[in-house]
């Protein structure tokens, strides 16, 4: 056979071994497209392909248990435009989208909503999926799912008003699961947490996201139970939690690690703590500020051992025990940290229980109330094998007492103690600077007030716009050593 036949016989062999190039296909419910409706495209595109959606609605078209199925395949599904105009809508009937590939696939749902997902608005059933710049809201399950050996990538995303028992905004069921630049809010968990990190071998880390006015119950943010869970320059606020863990709660033999938060204005009525970790979970919370929260700041509970350090815990406020933190059982250190402006019956900066063992060096406590005669802002109540020691640490303006008895047997007598600091004339919140916390704080408490109450430094018997003025007026003032 002659060289130049050999070769017209070889090259169709030749060809289908190439990676045919990856293709766009275009999805347009008015026909200007390839496609009219979306589980036509994924149907017909090949691995590598993007299939670019036009604004409209799109609804089920009776081919799958959702509004789109993604098989064994790599596809991008991207909106073009504004992404609140391309609209996956489940009617309460359907998943929105379920990604049902596998581990080598490589699928990307970019630049679109999805919305009344029943059970849930995007699905990973053990795949992994990247979800970017997307709207996921109002479903009547979870917005997003993360089943079996899953890892969803999340970024730039908004996740609102979604209700389900549990995990609303995420349900992560022993998958992996990681959100940046997200925000998430208007989640209503009925009977668990918005974002619930469950089940062992769960991981969840949340990066510079922003979690507010969401709520559950146990949690009103973020949970995480026999899990691993990170949490890092979040800005956790306004969520409510029926019963413990108003913002953040680890529970169960896991660990939960947050660092550079914000972690203000969330409400818990049972002392549950804006941050809880309970039953063996560690908790390890860095250079973060707990500020303004009812219900306690910080909670540990029943052999959960803590690593507080360079954190800030003011104005936070209980009806019991632990204003800032309290601590029932376990072992735990606290370090370089600011405690100042909290309230509490008992321990308004830290109340003990139980045969706990804290060790506190480097800090600065002031300006907390206790009010219970014979209490103190440092209070034990229970003290069988309690180890108790503070050092190196400054206490000021401490209502009524700095130290109950038992923290008092534990001074390492390298403490500094004065009875009058030197604040900041603006400080509303007294927590030893002026800025915008102080802002939040007169805004809260807008209106009438008897004469002469904390804020009103107009002497009008109301905060208001004087008052308002006065804080900014004193603006960026800070003590950084009260003693």
């Amino acid at each position: 056979m002659n060289t130049r036949r050999l070769a017209a016989l070889l090259s169709p062999v030749v060809l289908l071994s190439t990676p045919l190039p990856a293709g766009t296909i275009t999805v347009d419910p008015g026909g200007g497209g390839d496609h009219l409706d979306i589980q036509s495209a994924v149907t017909a595109a090949s691995d590598g392909d993007t299939i670019l959606i036009m604004p409209g609605t799109y609804t089920h078209s009776g081919k799958s248990a959702a509004v789109v199925w993604i098989p064994d395949k790599s596809v991008t599904l991207e909106g073009v435009g504004d992404a609140a105009s391309v609209i996956i809508d489940a009617e309460d009937a359907w998943y929105g989208i379920q990604v049902n590939t596998s581990e080598t696939a490589m699928v990307t749902i970019r630049n679109l909503s999805v919305t009344r997902g029943l059970d849930a608005g995007i699905r990973a059933y053990y795949s992994h999926p990247s979800i970017e710049s997307c709207q996921i809201f109002e479903c009547s399950g979870a917005a997003v799912v993360a089943v079996g050996s899953a890892s969803v990538s999340m970024q730039d995303c908004e996740v609102s008003y979604n209700v389900n028992h549990h995990g609303p905004a995420i349900w992560n069921p022993g998958a992996t699961v990681t959100a940046e630049n997200c925000e998430f809010h208007h989640n209503d968990a009925t009977s668990g947490t918005p974002l619930d990190n469950t089940l062992s071998g769960s991981s969840m880390t949340l990066t510079n996201c922003e979690i507010h006015h969401n709520t559950g119950t146990r949690g009103g943010g973020v949970s995480s139970s026999y899990s691993t869970l990170a949490v890092v320059d979040c800005e956790i606020h306004h969520n409510h939690g029926d019963y413990v863990g108003a913002a953040v709660y680890a529970y169960g033999t896991g660990s939960a690690q947050i660092t550079g938060c914000d972690i203000s204005w969330n409400t818990t009525p049972n002392n549950g703590g804006a941050v809880a970790a309970t039953n063996g979970a560690s908790l390890e919370l860095t250079s973060s500020i707990i500020h303004s929260n009812e219900g306690r700041g910080v909670l540990l509970a029943y052999g959960s051992d803590a690593t507080i350090d360079n954190c800030t815990l003011t104005s936070n406020v209980a009806d019991d025990w632990g204003g800032a933190i309290y601590l029932n059982g376990g072992s735990h250190t606290i370090t370089n940290s600011t405690i100042a402006g909290n309230w509490a019956s008992s321990g308004a900066a830290i109340g003990t229980n139980w045969e706990t063992s804290v060790a506190i060096d480097n800090c600065v406590i002031a300006n907390n109330t206790s009010t219970d005669p014979g209490s103190a802002v440092l209070f034990s109540s229970y003290t069988e094998g309690e180890v108790l020691s503070i050092g190196n640490s400054g206490l000021c303006n401490n209502s009524p007492d700095d130290m109950g008895t038992h923290f008092s047997n534990g001074d390492l007598g390298t403490n500094v103690f004065e009875v009058f600091c030197t604040f900041c004339p603006g400080d509303a919140d007294e927590s030893l600077t002026t800025g915008l916390s102080d802002v939040f704080w007169i805004i809260d408490r807008w209106g009438p007030c008897d004469g002469g109450c904390q804020g009103d430094y107009d002497g009008d018997e109301a905060i208001g716009v004087g008052d308002l003025l006065y804080v900014l007026g004193d603006w960026g003032c800070a003590v950084t050593d009260p003693i």
